[in-house]
């Protein structure tokens, strides 16, 4: 084999891993629209124009009926749809009221009516609400729940407890929960159980956003989420789901973010939570724990270029200093860091272990004073002055506790 075949091989097969891993990200976050168009009297006519466009931002695709007057679009963006069927000899229907969510396969069936061209029928309907095209079960949560509902730290996996079959529900830093274990590595994960699965220290589920895998890369759990505000929707799929997700059996959490329109919006969020707002436990006299949390925020998006170039951004930040804590000063940091080895005599400045205070000696003549050298890092010691003239002051720090550590 040459040099030159050799390189066309690797470059098609890296073209083809390309184009599988484009279309599995399509799956992901469209949507695809099937439906059957007829006459009045229920037959087929093949032929049909059928055109979905998307009422926010002007996408449009069209594909033509086949021999049996079935039509299929795939690969839609979620989002508010309309759909047109055109065909000569018939008037034009004009269907309105779609929604398309996240990997959902919507039917929609079209009537044609016997009419000019330029006739139009307008119906406002939403497609059916069960799904006969598929044989998945799971549940959307909308943009709409996900901001009306409330949210434990602003974490949107708190809503996953609305979808039947979730039997477990981590989020957070990983620790003990009923039905999970409590193996903690300290960083954010969500650990999911759905209709019975095990928690063996690994995860079960699969996690995208966006079409791509928002996974851990240690024990396969789920990654942290951007803000609420930025959400579009999330998909919980639980049983009978594609293969083109594979990966994990138990489920899929399929979570989508929102994009420009053709219409700027945008929103802004402060949340502040703070000890002083908590109650204290039931009969307990004891103080609330300190608290000091701030989460704040906000999203934008809109056109570039109408019907073509949209923009849609986020941010969320969170504030939350450290608990206090105290240090106690001791007197063993001054005599351990002078001691070099176990034979060498001890430094007057140094405590012994059968001590229970460390003492320095000063000038014979006088009690120390305010000027005396300590070793750094010692406390400011307590003074005593002198027993009697002509002896040596003494001067004490009292330790927390009594070094046991040989020399």
């Amino acid at each position: 084999m040459s040099q030159n075949t050799r390189g066309l091989i690797v470059a098609a097969v890296l073209f083809g891993g390309w184009l599988l891993a484009s279309r599995a990200g399509a799956q992901g976050t469209t949507a695809t629209v099937v439906g059957t168009i007829t006459d009045s009297s229920g037959g087929a006519l093949p032929g049909t124009l059928v055109t979905a466009r998307n009422a926010d931002t002007g996408l449009a695709r069209s594909v033509p009926a086949g021999a049996d007057g079935a039509y299929r679009i795939e690969f839609l963006p979620i989002g508010n749809y309309v759909l047109e069927a055109v065909l000569d000899g018939f008037k034009t229907a004009h269907r309105s009221g779609i929604v398309l969510r996240v990997s959902d396969t919507v039917r929609v069936d079209i009537a044609l009516e016997l009419g000019a061209l330029a006739e139009m029928v307008t119906v406002n309907a939403a497609p059916p609400l069960v799904n006969t095209s598929t044989a998945e079960i799971g549940r959307t949560i909308e943009a709409a729940a996900i901001a009306q509902l409330p949210l434990v730290d602003r974490n949107v996996y708190s809503l996953l407890d609305l979808t039947p079959g979730v039997q477990s529900n981590n989020n957070g830093v990983a620790a003990a929960s009923t039905g999970t274990s409590s193996l903690v590595l300290g960083y954010p994960e969500q650990r999911t159980l759905i209709n019975g699965g095990a928690d063996g220290g690994t995860g079960s589920v699969n996690y995208y956003l966006d079409g791509g895998i928002n996974m851990t890369g240690l024990r396969n759990t789920g990654n942290i989420l951007p803000n609420p505000d930025a959400i579009q929707e999330v998909k919980v799929q639980t049983n009978s789901y594609s293969v083109e997700y594979g990966r994990f059996a138990s489920g899929v959490i399929n979570v989508v973010t929102k994009s420009g329109t053709n219409q700027y919006h945008g929103s802004l969020f402060d949340f502040f939570r703070a000890g002083q707002f908590n109650a204290r436990d039931w009969g307990s006299t004891l103080d609330t724990p300190p608290l000091d949390r701030k989460q704040f925020g906000g999203v934008a998006g809109g056109p570039l270029q109408r019907d073509r170039t949209f923009f849609f951004s986020s941010y969320s930040g969170l504030r939350r200093p450290p608990a206090p804590s105290s240090t106690t000063p001791s007197c063993r940091p001054r005599w351990s860091a002078s001691v070099t080895s176990a034979h060498r005599r001890p430094s007057p400045l140094i405590r012994r272990p059968d001590k229970p205070s460390c003492a320095t000696a000063s000038s014979a003549s006088s009690a120390p004073t305010a000027s005396t050298r300590w070793p750094p890092g010692s406390s400011t010691p307590t003074s005593q002055p002198p027993t009697s003239p002509g002896t040596s002051g003494r001067a004490t720090c009292r330790a927390r506790s009594t070094p046991t550590s040989s020399w």
